[in-house]
């Protein structure tokens, strides 16, 4: 990625050719007669760093609260067979979003983009291969590169296989936490439900305060074992008199299996495996719609509804958020990234699901690290991520029931689980290492403008590749306390167009989003690569006409300034980063 854009910048030849003449002002000179030698060493990498993944995020944290006003990235997803991935993508470009005005778009060819997009305002379809972009990160992927950031997915690499450009998420001491959302801790009343999903709008919502509202979801294609425990602890529960159960992704058997030729669901397998202690449970005619099943269960004068979504019926997040809020506060089930950081931010005591494949079960590592950090509640995490698939167990079904019904209990698992989202929150981390690397990236540009700055990146660039981190990270601290005071309003009067080549201040500023090529765009930045020491407003590149031409004519807004300030609103005094 060369200076801020991507692009590659050209020679004084190349733009002299490119603009039928060659530069006339002092600074556009000094701008575009780079060598190409200087061009490239833009583009270099950083030497390798010998950090290790855990001293890498702690590198990262003198820069959570750096002020970079403005940033346009791209936040690429690739679809797994999962919506999980997919949330992760968004969740991803809202966390980047929030406290800062920069730009986020993602990429993703999951077929459920369009319905889970709109659950994230500010969020647009971007594509790695035709949008303009300054930082691109991947999530979850693999390992990363000078061309793109990684975020793996929750506890699924070893430190080992991590780089400078590689974070992992999860619950480890080297990973950078989990997407908490406190927001879901709000109780939300079934009454007060306004989904979009039309047919859960009309089934939910029509209950009263005396339904009990039981939610989760789980990897029901791989084990069912969750959900049975799910249903368990409710129909069991002789205190629980009326409830609704919602288990997110759980139908019908998987499409792996003999059984689902057959059309059996996962309630039926249940009935039939329970037949003998639920020999009085009575079940009625079942409720179809287009996209969901409502079956009733009764024993005695207690009401179960069960509520199965059809098979590829997808939930809308915000949907999701709300129904989160609206679960009851005792139990829920859980599978993968998502939902366990949902789980923990709302609260609800979970039972994990893993699942084998080959070897360690799916999860593990961040499993342990849930159970490690429990305390006095990891004895109930544990019973409920061993409870058997195929058969009912009394007696740690008793034990499960009597802390779901214990306020001490819950109480101490969501003091737990507050302090878990809180202190592993990946927010703040996810910035600084976004930051961190913009300013590798474009430490030759900031050089150039503030040597001092140059001096000591250089030193701490050196001391990185040496695996010398105590004193990296102090020098850290030094040239972010000393220089970070100009990094700011450097990244807002480089600031010119977004995304799709859509000039937003400067050059061009009163022109419309339109498609530009590369070679325009590198022509822009070299152009814009200029001093402006001496107040003066540079003259336009030859050949510009139209709006950017009457601009800089009239000197309204010298090239560099930010939006505001061509509006004739003075910035905000910078202010220094707290440490």
């Amino acid at each position: 990625m060369a200076m801020l854009t991507g692009l590659h910048k050209k020679s004084a030849a190349q733009s002299a050719a490119g603009s039928g003449s060659a530069p006339t002002s002092k600074a556009r000179k000094k701008a575009v007669g780079k060598s190409p030698k200087e061009a490239a060493a833009a583009a270099e990498p950083c030497a390798p760093s010998k950090l290790t993944a855990l001293q890498q995020k702690k590198m990262d944290e003198p820069y959570r609260n750096l002020d970079i006003p403005h940033l346009d990235l791209l936040v690429r997803s690739a679809n797994q067979n999962g919506l999980g991935d997919l949330i992760n993508g968004l969740q991803t470009c809202r966390m980047l979003m929030v406290g800062t005005k920069w730009t986020v778009a993602i990429d993703s060819n999951h077929p459920d983009l369009a319905t889970m997009l709109s659950s994230f305002a500010g969020v647009e379809k971007g594509a790695l291969e035709d949008e303009y972009h300054e930082v691109a990160l991947e999530t979850p992927g693999m390992v990363g590169t000078k061309d793109r950031l990684v975020v793996t997915e929750y506890g699924y690499r070893t430190a080992r296989e991590l780089n400078e450009y590689t974070r992992s998420s999860g619950l480890r001491e080297h990973e950078i936490g989990i997407m908490s959302n406190l927001a879901l801790r709000q109780p939300l009343a079934l009454s007060k439900l306004d989904l979009s999903q039309p047919h859960l709008r009309e089934v939910l919502p029509k209950h009263g305060q005396e339904w009990r509202f039981f939610f989760g979801y789980g990897a029901g294609q791989k084990e069912r074992a969750r959900y049975d425990l799910l249903l368990d602890r409710v129909i069991f529960d002789p205190s629980i008199t009326q409830a609704i159960v919602l288990p997110v992704n759980h139908h019908t058997v998987g499409e792996d299996s003999k059984k689902s030729r057959l059309g059996i669901t996962y309630l039926e397998r249940y009935l039939e495996q329970r037949k003998g202690p639920l020999a009085q449970l009575k079940r009625g005619k079942a409720v179809e719609f287009d996209t969901l099943t409502v079956e009733t269960l009764s024993l005695g004068n207690r009401v179960f509804k069960v509520v199965a979504m059809k098979p590829k019926q997808v939930i809308a997040y915000s949907d999701m958020q709300q129904l989160w809020r609206a679960a009851d506060r005792s139990f829920t089930i859980a599978e993968g990234d998502q939902s366990f950081s949902e789980a923990i931010s709302a609260g609800i005591p979970m039972a994990y699901q893993l699942w084998r494949t080959k070897g360690t079960a799916h999860k593990q590592a961040l499993y342990d690290s849930f159970v490690k950090q429990a305390g006095n509640i990891a004895e109930f995490i544990v019973r409920c991520a061993n409870y058997p698939e195929n058969e009912l167990n009394p007696g740690e079904l008793a034990k499960i029931i009597e802390d779901c019904n214990s306020k001490q209990f819950l109480t101490q698992y969501s003091e737990f689980a507050a302090g878990l989202a809180e202190t592993y929150d990946i927010a703040p981390r996810l910035r600084g290492f976004v930051k961190r690397y913009w300013v590798r990236m474009n430490r030759h540009a900031l050089a150039q403008e503030f040597p001092v700055f140059g001096e000591k990146f250089g030193g701490i660039s050196a001391l990185e590749a040496a695996g010398r981190f105590d004193e990296a990270y102090a020098k850290t601290l030094d040239m972010l306390g000393s220089c970070g005071v100009h990094l700011g309003p450097f990244n807002a009067r480089r600031k010119k167009f977004g995304r799709q080549g859509a000039i937003k201040a400067g050059i061009g500023e009163s022109l419309e989003r339109q498609a530009m090529p590369r070679e325009v765009f590198a022509l822009i930045y070299q152009y814009d690569d200029s001093d402006f020491s001496e107040g003066q407003p540079a003259a336009p590149p030859a050949g510009a006409t139209g709006a950017s031409t009457a601009t800089a004519a009239a000197g309204t807004a010298p090239v560099g300034a930010s939006a505001a300030a061509a509006a004739g609103v003075a910035p905000a005094a910078p202010k220094p980063p707290t440490l």
